[in-house]
């Protein structure tokens, strides 16, 4: 039944498409209101709370300092500096610039990435690929980069003459 589902996928789809169209054709519903009705209430509610945001940012902006204002940049600027930082360390400690086990030299080959791994990766903007050891007794296994973290890797620069 499976396999069957799984080759007719698209003209069953097709079917219940036309069924649906009878039915909108048949049934004695006023879907135009209802949808309507849906529509402005969502728009309502959004406004509502568009209203209350407003109303407590604007109060807490009356309320505050010079001082405050220029540390709530101070903290929002260093917090951004120190997690872009913490980000690039962690990227340069799993790149392996050779291919090779760290801990027992052997070479390494690519195997399938965890849901961590891919969750990682959208976390910090960055490709992963995850490595083993092809040594049966090592059983290391780590993620690392696809890329150098800085873009290049380390000895490519051009030398000057």
């Amino acid at each position: 039944m499976k396999k069957l589902l799984k080759e007719y996928r698209v003209e069953l789809i097709a079917l219940l498409v036309v069924l649906f169209g009878f039915f909108l054709l048949v049934e004695q519903l006023d879907i135009r209101v209802t949808v309507f009705r849906f529509i402005s209430q969502a728009y309502n509610q959004i406004r509502a709370a568009g209203i209350n945001i407003y109303s407590v940012v604007s109060n807490y902006a009356k309320a505050i300092t010079l001082s405050d204002a220029i540390g709530w940049v101070i903290i929002i600027g260093a917090s951004f500096f120190f997690f872009h930082r913490a980000r690039y360390r962690f990227l340069l400690s799993i790149y392996i610039p050779d291919r090779t086990c760290p801990i027992c030299g052997e070479a390494v080959r690519r195997v399938h990435r965890t849901s961590w791994d891919k969750f990682l990766q959208r976390v910090l903007f960055s490709k992963f690929l995850r490595y083993a050891c092809r040594n049966e007794e090592c059983r290391w296994s780590s993620i690392a980069l696809s890329r150098h973290p800085g873009g290049k890797r380390p000895g490519t620069e051009k030398k000057r003459q």
